[in-house]
This record gives C-alpha cells, sequence and structure tokens, in this order.
C-alpha cells in the first residue's frame, strides 16, 4: 500500500496496522516513497487497516479491507 498526500507525495514514517478478525495486529511503518507492505497475511478474510502519524490526520484512518490475493491499492491520504 502506499501513504500520499493529495498531490501524490509519499509519506514516510505513517504507522499502518492490519488487524484480523481475530484481534492479531501486525505493523509497517512507510518508507520514504511513502510505500508499506504486509507479508504472510491469509487470503480470504476481511481486515481493518489502519494509519496513524504524529504529523498528519486521514480522512478515513480506518479501512476494511478484503484480502482475496495480493493487494497492491490499498491507499490513505490526509
Amino acid at each position: 500500500g502506499r501513504v500520499a498526500t493529495s498531490a501524490g507525495n509519499g509519506i514516510s514514517n505513517v504507522i499502518v496496522t492490519l488487524s484480523d478478525p481475530s484481534g492479531t495486529t501486525q505493523t509497517a511503518v512507510t518508507n520514504s516513497f511513502g510505500n508499506f507492505r504486509f507479508q504472510g497475511v491469509q487470503a480470504g478474510q476481511a481486515y481493518l487497516a489502519a494509519a496513524r502519524s504524529k504529523k498528519y490526520q486521514f480522512a478515513e484512518p480506518t479501512q476494511t479491507v478484503y484480502v482475496g490475493g495480493e493487494v497492491t491499492d490499498l491507499a490513505f491520504i490526509p
């Protein structure tokens, strides 16, 4: 996924969490291009993805994501 401004500039050091239905949470931090990645995510389930930053507030800080395969279009925009 990616965290970027409305102009498309990547935002670094944003903490993104992914929680499965049982409450297990993984955490990723965006790189200098605003990209993040979670590995070992089981397909066929819905997850809650959330972004938080000291500097930015997000219009949709939490999103529900259904993982049917590789997800590449998860995005957060402040």
